[in-house]
Protein backbone atom coordinates (compact mmCIF):
# COMPACT_ATOMS: atom_id res chain seq x y z
CA UNK A 1 0.00 0.00 0.00
CA UNK A 2 1.47 3.36 -1.00
CA UNK A 3 1.10 6.78 0.64
CA UNK A 4 -1.79 7.75 -1.63
CA UNK A 5 -3.79 4.67 -0.61
CA UNK A 6 -3.12 5.32 3.09
CA UNK A 7 -4.17 8.95 2.71
CA UNK A 8 -7.35 7.87 0.94
CA UNK A 9 -8.18 5.47 3.78
CA UNK A 10 -7.60 8.17 6.41
CA UNK A 11 -9.76 10.59 4.44
CA UNK A 12 -12.57 8.05 4.13
CA UNK A 13 -12.48 7.27 7.88
CA UNK A 14 -12.63 10.99 8.65
CA UNK A 15 -15.50 11.50 6.20
CA UNK A 16 -17.52 8.66 7.73
CA UNK A 17 -16.85 9.98 11.24
CA UNK A 18 -18.10 13.44 10.22
CA UNK A 19 -21.21 12.00 8.59
CA UNK A 20 -22.04 10.03 11.74
CA UNK A 21 -21.56 13.12 13.91
CA UNK A 22 -23.89 15.17 11.70
CA UNK A 23 -26.54 12.46 11.70
CA UNK A 24 -26.37 12.11 15.49
CA UNK A 25 -26.65 15.88 15.89
CA UNK A 26 -29.58 16.12 13.46
CA UNK A 27 -31.60 13.59 15.47
CA UNK A 28 -31.50 15.86 18.52
CA UNK A 29 -34.28 18.34 19.18
CA UNK A 30 -33.53 21.96 18.31
CA UNK A 31 -33.80 24.75 20.87
CA UNK A 32 -36.54 27.34 20.45
CA UNK A 33 -34.29 30.17 21.65
CA UNK A 34 -30.66 30.81 20.81
CA UNK A 35 -28.18 29.46 23.37
CA UNK A 36 -26.16 32.69 23.22
CA UNK A 37 -28.57 35.61 22.67
CA UNK A 38 -31.96 34.13 23.67
CA UNK A 39 -33.56 35.29 20.40
CA UNK A 40 -36.19 33.01 18.88
CA UNK A 41 -34.86 30.53 16.32
CA UNK A 42 -37.14 30.39 13.24
CA UNK A 43 -39.14 27.17 12.85
CA UNK A 44 -37.65 26.47 9.44
CA UNK A 45 -34.15 26.47 10.99
CA UNK A 46 -35.27 24.35 13.97
CA UNK A 47 -36.72 21.76 11.61
CA UNK A 48 -33.17 20.79 10.65
CA UNK A 49 -32.69 19.27 14.11
CA UNK A 50 -29.96 19.82 16.66
CA UNK A 51 -29.93 23.61 16.18
CA UNK A 52 -28.90 25.54 19.31
CA UNK A 53 -28.02 29.00 17.92
CA UNK A 54 -29.57 31.58 15.62
CA UNK A 55 -27.76 32.14 12.33
CA UNK A 56 -25.94 35.26 13.53
CA UNK A 57 -24.59 33.59 16.69
CA UNK A 58 -23.71 30.41 14.76
CA UNK A 59 -21.66 32.46 12.32
CA UNK A 60 -19.81 34.05 15.24
CA UNK A 61 -19.21 30.61 16.81
CA UNK A 62 -17.85 29.18 13.55
CA UNK A 63 -15.58 32.18 13.13
CA UNK A 64 -13.81 31.41 16.42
Amino acid sequence: MDEFDRASQVEEKHRQSCIQAVLKHARQKSREECLDCDQSIPQKRRDVGGIVRCIKCQEIEEGK
